[in-house]
């Protein structure tokens, strides 16, 4: 009689022995030459994310303001005018009765939010003017290329490319999602705004491939039968009576399956008694709907249980 052969064997793992010494950066003292050795830096970005995001606003030094799109509500509508959503909903005063207003108490609830608040004149001086100046001045000696470039001209091509959401990505370009509204997609906004010009859901390209798709008949479009008159042929489904012959040699399940089940309700089946179908398996039911049942159909684990 022939011998089986042995299953594979394992490879033979190596424990991990401990070695006192081997050494590790923690055996060494904090030093300024070797400080960033010592710190776990996946663990630090993740808990000073937060704060950097705080920090980030005092850079920009931007004003907060909520808006209401395409409405006399919003603070820089883009029908008043170009110059008007660009820079002159600055320069303009506002009508106090028409600005919108907003709920904010989930805002002053934050801790973050309102130690930025307090102190931002404070920050955006430090953080947005002088701590840029400082870093060119010490670093390499430049005080006035730090204070105009790191400062004044990041502050100025940041805010214009900000401002141009609120302006050119109104003005040129395509609207991907609807009409009613006035944002656009083009690609020069997208350049001068560092990728704002891009961002449009392209519901208009969604809404044309979904006519193309079989959603099926409509079910109010569809013929009534009893369940007397349901075929051995056809499947119940919630109420609805589905033509699955051209499916059966494609169903994932087999095709034996979906032959046990003609001619009945196989609702609980369908919805998890047997397998819990998807949103797809779904879709694809309703492109092969032939009827309805009058009344609601007929579950078959409630008629077994009466």
């Amino acid at each position: 009689m022939a011998k089986l052969p042995l299953p594979p064997q394992p490879a033979k793992v190596e424990p991990i022995k401990n070695n006192p010494k081997k050494w590790h950066i923690r055996d060494d003292p904090i030093t300024w030459q070797n400080w960033y050795k010592h710190i776990n830096w996946l663990h630090t970005s993740v808990l000073l994310s937060t704060p950097f995001i705080a920090l980030y606003g005092f850079f920009t030094t931007d004003i907060q303001l909520k808006t209401w799109t395409d409405t006399e509500l919003d603070p820089y509508n883009a029908h008043r005018g170009f110059f008007y959503s660009h820079l002159g909903w600055m320069l303009l005063k506002q009508n106090p009765y028409r600005i919108g207003r907003a709920d904010i108490s989930d805002l002053s609830a934050d801790p973050l939010i309102m130690f930025q608040g307090k102190y931002y004149g404070v920050f955006a001086l430090v953080l947005g003017f002088i701590f840029p100046t400082i870093v060119a001045g010490y670093g390499w000696g430049d005080w006035r290329g730090g204070f105009y470039y790191a400062a004044i001209a990041r502050l100025v091509f940041v805010h214009h490319a900000t401002f141009c959401v609120n302006s050119l990505a109104h003005y040129f370009g395509d609207k991907p999602f609807d009409d009613r509204n006035t944002p656009r997609d083009h690609f020069i906004t997208a350049i001068l705004s560092l990728g704002e010009g891009q961002l449009i859901m392209k519901q208009k390209k969604l809404d044309e491939e979904k006519k193309k798709l079989n959603w099926g008949v409509p079910l109010d479009q569809l013929p009534i039968y009893t369940f007397d008159e349901f075929s051995n042929n056809w499947i119940c489904i919630e109420g609805v009576i589905h033509d699955v012959s051209s499916f059966m040699d494609e169903h994932p399940g087999g095709r034996t399956i979906l032959a046990t089940s003609l001619g009945k309700d196989v609702t609980t089946a369908f919805n998890g008694g047997v397998y819990g179908h998807s949103n797809a398996a779904r879709n694809l039911m309703s492109s092969l709907r032939v009827g309805v049942i009058s009344g609601g159909g007929e579950v078959e684990s409630r008629k077994k249980k009466q």
